[in-house]
């Protein structure tokens, strides 16, 4: 059994009128949810968090998909790439009835609790393995900012967007995105990309303006952006591309 490997099984959510199919919220939810599993593993999890008075933060993420499913399993694989200076990259790559249907890749990056800065991991090395052999085909990358996207809605931070370090969880950036394409119909269609770089955090009672700006209709491209209302700080840039 490989140690560089880590492999867990998600029940797809049932399927409703609303939800007929695997969503990006949930996906995000599963990739975020295998990344924690395997950083415990490996001793450079949450206790190790605590101890050393750190914690991970995701700075950047894209992702491909070609079948979102709508029932049954679907098996998430996921490594880590050696280490670089003080930034991490973790890919995964998503199965369903043994085909791959998707993959990510990620950029995270360790901060010191007291004054949010970045800090260099510390781990044992005997227990953290990373993979060598094989990598996928891209990295997450910068996300181009745009001027001049428009401001399509506002939003107030609640509680039930924070996690454990009480700043909005990476997945609700992707829920807030998919709640605007359902609302906007021009958005719609097979999502098959999102990017996403998460620039500074967002805490509670933050009021966020999106934006948004069309890059291509061929496929699909669009660029979203949000920034605090009360001091026009960007907090993150994103690009979900799709087809009909």
């Amino acid at each position: 059994m490989r140690k560089d490997i880590f492999k867990k099984t998600y029940n797809l959510p049932e399927c409703t009128a609303d939800l007929p199919q695997l969503s990006l919220f949930t996906l995000l939810g599963f990739l975020e949810d295998i990344a924690i599993a395997h950083a415990e593993a490996m001793g450079i999890g949450f206790q190790n968090s605590i101890a050393t008075q750190t914690f991970w933060v995701l700075t950047r993420q894209k992702l491909t998909m070609n079948h979102w499913p709508q029932v049954g399993l679907i098996e998430i694989q996921t490594w880590s790439r050696p280490l670089i200076s003080i930034s991490a990259t973790r890919d995964f790559e998503i199965f369903y009835n043994n085909e791959k249907i998707g993959d990510c890749s990620t950029r995270w990056m360790v901060l010191d609790v007291a004054n949010r800065r970045p800090a260099r991991p510390i781990f044992d090395p005997e227990k953290v393995f990373t993979r060598g052999d094989y990598v996928l085909p891209y990295d997450a990358e910068k996300v181009p900012i745009h001027s001049d996207a428009e401001v399509i809605k506002k939003l107030k931070v609640q509680p039930s967007d924070l996690d454990l370090n009480q700043h909005v969880n990476n997945t609700k950036y992707g829920q807030w995105l998919t709640n605007l394409v359902s609302e906007r119909k021009e958005y719609a269609g097979f999502l098959r990309g999102y990017e996403v770089n998460f620039i500074s955090e967002t805490h509670l009672g933050d009021d966020v303006v999106l934006e948004a700006k069309e890059l291509s209709t061929a496929p699909f491209s669009t660029a979203f952006q949000g920034r605090r209302l009360s001091d026009q700080q960007l907090l993150f840039a994103a690009q979900l591309t799709s087809s009909i």
